[in-house]
């Protein structure tokens, strides 16, 4: 420790390029790094390969990266690690090698890549959560599992730990906003469902190629672990002024919940960031729920899921103008029914 030598030049990414590492034992006595770097303005994310990290000769490690991602579709291979922590790699990046795997074995996780995993349109899982065996020149989709062609068990979007069964790479254990989903441990191939002819995908050419490539292999089961575990960070708590034994409350990337007076049970009523939630202070069917950046949604039935109404179209025009935090203030009014107040540089 007492002389360092950069190994790495920077991409020139800014705040997000952020690189996590893994290495590995080659035979011959050298050492492997796999290097997943962020991207940022005018850069994407990379993931890098250097079969020489332990050579003395800085000058030589420097010149050795290959870059293993590419942005160019036609190259399914190399674009099958494209984008995979873009744009948030400051926060979603992690790079693992699982011992006793081989030196080509690498799992590579950053935030879900949302255009991909629509049913409709999407082409991938996500791939928040990739592997590859050939050494980081492709990778397959780890996202979701086979369960379900409509609504599998998927991972959360972010990602930022992984392990392995210690006898067995293929079974692991993802940590993330979502809390801890463990896999089977065996894999299956789901690359029928890019060509499935009662899905609307209608994929040709290197749409099809990286389909069939990213679904190729996939997790057979995932389960979720987090029974019993405090895993969710609450912004915000309120009851229903009502009904007080109904609570309504906020998570930090895992929505909002609502109890039905059952202390043990909530119910999730809103995905993503679950901001602030409220109730009327007359009406006891009025729930009030908010996302990221202050969008506020509202709905007149009790643990409603799907009966959300987004009021914030003022607001979100605002918002070009109005500087706004992550999770921005919101209340009901305590004395005036129908009334409810948001923060942002200003008060509305």
């Amino acid at each position: 420790g007492d002389t360092w030598a950069q190994i790495m030049a920077p991409l020139g990414g800014g705040i997000n390029e952020r690189a996590e590492f893994d290495v590995v034992a080659l035979p011959g006595g050298k050492t492997r790094m796999y290097v997943g770097v962020g991207g940022g303005t005018g850069q994407f994310a990379k993931f890098r390969r250097n079969d020489d990290v332990r050579n003395a000769n800085a000058a030589s490690v420097l010149a050795g990266w290959l870059d293993l991602t590419s942005n160019d579709v036609n190259n399914p291979q190399g674009y099958s690690s494209f984008g995979y922590c873009d744009p948030q790699c400051v926060y979603d990046n992690y790079v693992y090698v699982p011992p006793g795997a081989g030196p080509d074995v690498v799992y590579l996780s950053g935030d879900n890549e949302y255009s991909e995993n629509n049913y409709l349109t999407g082409r991938s899982n996500g791939r928040g959560l990739l592997l590859s065996t050939d050494a980081g020149v492709s990778f397959t989709d780890m996202t979701e599992d086979d369960s379900d062609d409509v609504y599998p068990v998927a991972l959360h979007p972010d990602h930022h730990a992984l392990v392995t069964n210690p006898s067995n790479w293929k079974q692991f254990f993802d940590v993330g906003d979502g809390g801890i989903v463990r896999s089977n441990g065996s894999f299956v191939d789901d690359s029928g469902d890019c060509d499935d002819p009662n899905v609307p995908k209608q994929y040709t050419g290197a749409r099809l190629a990286f389909c069939k490539l990213v679904l190729s292999r996939v997790p057979e089961r995932l389960t979720t672990m987090n029974d019993g575990l405090r895993t969710l960070h609450f912004y915000q708590l309120s009851y229903n002024p009502n009904a007080p034994q109904e609570i309504a409350g906020g998570t930090q990337d895992n929505g909002s919940w609502e109890t039905n007076g059952d202390r043990r049970t909530w119910i999730n009523t809103n995905i993503a960031d679950g901001g602030h939630n409220n109730f009327d202070v007359a009406d006891p069917t009025f729930r009030m729920t908010a996302w990221q950046l202050g969008q506020i949604q509202i709905n007149f039935n009790k643990l409603d899921q799907v009966g959300q109404t987004w009021i914030s179209d003022t607001l979100w025009v605002l918002y070009a103008n109005e500087a706004v935090g992550f999770i921005a203030s919101a209340i009901t009014d305590p004395v005036q029914a129908g009334r409810m107040w948001t923060g942002r540089q200003h008060v509305f």
